[in-house]
């Protein structure tokens, strides 16, 4: 993992209960990290995304409030669109 601050690599300090584990960088930047398991985040349905994208671009609605509406970042709210448009 790299760090925070400076960019550059980590290495493993410490683990603690097998998901905090405690951080170094070589310019001595210590932090600490929470470790998530993927298959516990829900998974998104991207045709529905996708739908809810095409309805909102056809009611006019502007990409930074099709990213809020639909919690994801403007940057896939502006890729989504422009799939859309393409299809």
């Amino acid at each position: 993992m790299k760090c925070q601050r400076c960019n550059e690599l980590s290495r493993v300090l410490e683990t603690r209960d097998g998901v905090f584990r405690r951080r170094e960088c070589p310019n001595g930047h210590r932090f600490y990290t929470h470790e998530v398991w993927v298959k516990d985040i829900p998974k998104r349905n991207y045709e529905a995304l996708q739908a809810e994208v095409v309805r909102l671009v056809k009611e006019n609605v502007k990409p930074k409030r099709i990213a809020a509406i639909l919690g994801v970042a403007t940057s896939t709210a502006y890729r989504r669109i422009r799939k859309g448009v393409a299809e």
